[in-house]
């Protein structure tokens, strides 16, 4: 598969009639869009999970003594 995806790749960057500088177009703008939805929905959860391993901290620190 990746074999395949480079030489897709070599064959477009050597080809640059209009057609092809569309392709790249979309597909550039495709890999951004689907990476900042990733980052956004890993991002959220993220901030979640860390609330709560920050309160779980903060409850551990009292209880042996740092809080005081």
């Amino acid at each position: 598969m990746f074999k395949t995806l480079a030489q897709w790749v070599n064959k477009n960057n050597q080809e640059d009639d209009g057609a092809v500088t569309v392709d790249w177009v979309v597909i550039t703008s495709a890999v951004a869009g689907l990476s900042l939805a990733v980052i956004l929905t890993i991002s959220n959860g993220a901030q979640v999970y860390a609330t709560f391993v920050s309160e779980d901290l903060e409850e551990i620190a009292y209880e042996v003594g740092y809080g005081e």
